[in-house]
C-alpha cells in the first residue's frame, strides 16, 4: 500500500482517481490546490503525487518547481490535458517523473503507480559546490542563491563528473567512455548537445563561465584558485 497526495480541482476527476486507488490498496489524501498541496508536503511525507497541471493560482508545474527546489524526492506524476511534447518536456524537465494525458484509463494510471513504486528507494542526497553554485544529485537540481533549474539525468552525470574531477580536462571520448553504456552509439555531438543544454541551464542560474573548454583537452570545471 502506498500514501498518495492526489493534488486536483475537479471534485468529479479527484473522486474517481482517489476511488481507484483506494480498490487497489493505496491511501489517497487530497488538495485542491498547489497552497494546500504545498502545506501537506511540508507536514507529512507520501509515496507518491499525483499532480494535475492546470490548478486555480499556484500552477501544477510551479508547484512541482517549488517542491524540488526545497528538496523533495517524492515521484512526481503529471496527469494532464497538455499533450504536447514541448509540454511534456516541460513537464519533465521540472523535475516530474512521467506524465499521463487525460483523458486516461484508470488502470493505466494503476499501472504507472505500480511502476513508480517499484523503483529503488531514492539514493541519498548528494551535493557538490563551486563558485557558488550547488549541485543536489538526489533531485538533479542546481542551485545559486535564489535561482533553481532542474537537469535531465545525463546532465547531472556529465557536471557530477566534472565537479568530481575538479581541475581535469576531459573530451567527449573519455566522457562517453566514463559515463555512457558500453554498447551506446552517442558520438562527440551527442556529448556537445548535453553540454551545450547544461550551459544553458548554468547561465540561467548565473554560472555560464563553471564548465570551460580547452581546444584539445576538452571540458572542465576549473579549480577556484587556479588563474
Amino acid at each position: 500500500m502506498a500514501k498518495i497526495l492526489l493534488v486536483e480541482d475537479e471534485a468529479q476527476a479527484a473522486a474517481m482517481v482517489q476511488e481507484w486507488m483506494q480498490l487497489q490498496g493505496h491511501r489517497v489524501e487530497l488538495a485542491g490546490c498547489a497552497e494546500d498541496a504545498l502545506q501537506l508536503l511540508s507536514n507529512f511525507e507520501y509515496d507518491i503525487i499525483l499532480l494535475d497541471w492546470n490548478l486555480p493560482g499556484i500552477s501544477g508545474l510551479e508547484l512541482c518547481k517549488r517542491y524540488r527546489m526545497q528538496g523533495g524526492k517524492t515521484a512526481i506524476l503529471f496527469l494532464t490535458g497538455k499533450g504536447d511534447i514541448d509540454d511534456r518536456a516541460e513537464g519533465l524537465d521540472t523535475g516530474a517523473d512521467g506524465y499521463l494525458v487525460k483523458p486516461f484509463d484508470v488502470r493505466e494510471l494503476a499501472a504507472r503507480v505500480r511502476g513508480l513504486l517499484r523503483r529503488p528507494a531514492a539514493a541519498e542526497c548528494k551535493t557538490l559546490s563551486a563558485q557558488g553554485l550547488v549541485l543536489n544529485t538526489a533531485n538533479r537540481s542546481i542551485t545559486s542563491g535564489d535561482k533553481f533549474e532542474v537537469l535531465r539525468a545525463k546532465e547531472c552525470e556529465v557536471l557530477e563528473y566534472l565537479l568530481v574531477n575538479r581541475g581535469s580536462a576531459y573530451t567527449s571520448k573519455q566522457l562517453i567512455a566514463a559515463l555512457w553504456p558500453a554498447d551506446s552509439t552517442s558520438s562527440n555531438s551527442t556529448v556537445r548537445q548535453v553540454i551545450n543544454t547544461l550551459r544553458q541551464k548554468l547561465t540561467s542560474v548565473g554560472h555560464e563561465q563553471l564548465i570551460v573548454t580547452a581546444a584539445g583537452s576538452g571540458y572542465s570545471v576549473p579549480l577556484e584558485d587556479a588563474k
